[in-house]
């Protein structure tokens, strides 16, 4: 397979985190992305996630699609839902964080290209400490 039609490597994955930390810089509010690409049973998963250092805010966009359906290589897939997360990302500042992914898997069409998208703003340091009271209550 040639260098082109591979997915992104975890360098350029990191390069891409880097300049949406520095394109969102004043809207992120002590957070980071991290850019995330996985090739799964022919399909291509991309996930930006927007979080802090502690976890109490953690965002995971997740998008994914069969490349071959859409006529694309992995790579070219995988920047292309890259460009959609991004695409989102720029609303979701600019409409002051309203603006959510379905919690589900669910159909999008974007420049006539046809894949999935999902989300959901999670706060895994309370999620710890409730699994841990769990824990401790059943006791």
């Amino acid at each position: 397979m040639s260098e082109n039609t591979k997915q992104l490597t975890s360098g350029e994955s990191a390069e891409l985190a880097t300049i949406m930390n520095c394109k969102y810089a004043s809207s992120l509010k002590g957070r980071l992305f991290f850019v995330e690409t996985e090739l799964r049973h022919s399909s291509v998963f991309v996930t930006v996630t927007l979080r802090d250092g502690a976890g109490s805010f953690f965002y995971p966009a997740e998008a994914r699609m069969a490349p071959a359906e859409q006529g694309l290589t992995e790579r070219e897939a995988a920047l292309f839902l890259l460009d959609y997360l991004d695409f989102y990302f720029a609303e979701y500042f600019q409409e002051d964080e309203d603006v959510f992914l379905p919690i589900a898997w669910d159909q999008r069409s974007f420049e006539g290209v046809t894949f999935q998208v999902q989300g959901q703003k999670r706060n895994l340091e309370r999620e710890a400490l409730a699994d841990e009271w769990l824990r401790t209550a059943s006791k």
